[in-house]
């Protein structure tokens, strides 16, 4: 894992898909051991002790509990928008806005693509950024690098692949 610096010192990135912290928590719905509060930002430590299990990592809720609340993570929270419907994205919004509640010293990131904002899934208190659309020089330069860093060691690969994507970006 890489760490990302700061003024605070060293942050560990934390990526997490919305549609799959959604899925463990509906899976886990009258569980004993699963979280108090439906909305609470308990459902995201467990969540994250889970998936470190499944890494066979040892690492517990506790542990994570204790970086999130000294800040010493950054929360990348991918696609809200790719929620079920619109009571799940309302209810990860309840639990991502509970989430900067409890630990308002850990930053977050939240994505999605429009749609989920036209559904009124607004998070209060995060400030809205629009990424425009690039153009086809850009397009192109992105998928040159991306191809690139996938095959870093075959060039012939790198110039194929990226040549099959712009193929298909021009769709």
């Amino acid at each position: 894992l890489g760490l990302t610096p700061t003024a605070a010192g060293p942050r560990l990135p934390l990526m997490i898909a919305i549609a799959d912290w959604l899925d463990y928590a509906r899976s886990c719905r009258g569980r004993p051991d699963s979280p108090a509060l439906n909305d609470g930002a308990a459902w995201l430590t467990s969540y994250l002790a889970a998936r470190a299990n499944d890494a066979d990592q040892e690492l517990d809720a506790d542990d994570f509990r204790q970086l999130l609340k000294d800040g010493q993570t950054i929360l990348l929270l991918d696609s809200l928008d790719e929620a079920p419907d619109q009571a799940e994205r309302q209810q990860a919004v309840r639990r991502i806005e509970a989430v900067a509640r409890a630990w308002p010293t850990c930053p977050m990131v939240v994505t999605s693509r429009p749609a989920a904002y036209q559904d009124k899934a607004v998070l209060l208190g995060f400030a809205q950024v629009s990424i425009q659309a690039l153009d086809p020089p850009a397009i192109d330069g992105f998928l040159q690098r991306w191809s690139a860093a996938l095959f870093p060691q075959r060039p012939e690969q790198a110039a194929g692949y990226h040549l099959s994507l712009i193929h298909i970006s021009e769709r």
